[in-house]
């Protein structure tokens, strides 16, 4: 890699590492935008065995739309928490 390709790449990391973390100060805990349904879906599958929520278009459960969603992300933070 020649060094013009490699001062690009300090750039560019760097330049993402700022705004990340500017994004995580501006942005309160739990206010992100579906934050508040990725937790309550975590903590079904933590407390029920890793077992999936049963899905029901009538009945909104705290999870809303993530309830849904491929199950591996939620399955990996069940287990680490």
């Amino acid at each position: 890699m020649s060094r013009t390709h490699k001062r690009w790449l300090y750039v560019v990391l760097i330049g993402y590492v700022v705004l990340a973390t500017i994004y995580s100060i501006v942005t309160p805990p739990f206010e992100a935008s579906d934050e508040l349904w990725h937790y309550p879906m975590v903590k079904y599958m933590a407390d029920h065995s890793l077992q999936l929520p049963p899905q029901d278009s009538e009945n909104q459960a705290a999870w809303r739309q993530e309830g849904s969603q491929p199950p591996l992300y939620y399955m990996i933070a069940a287990v680490l928490t």
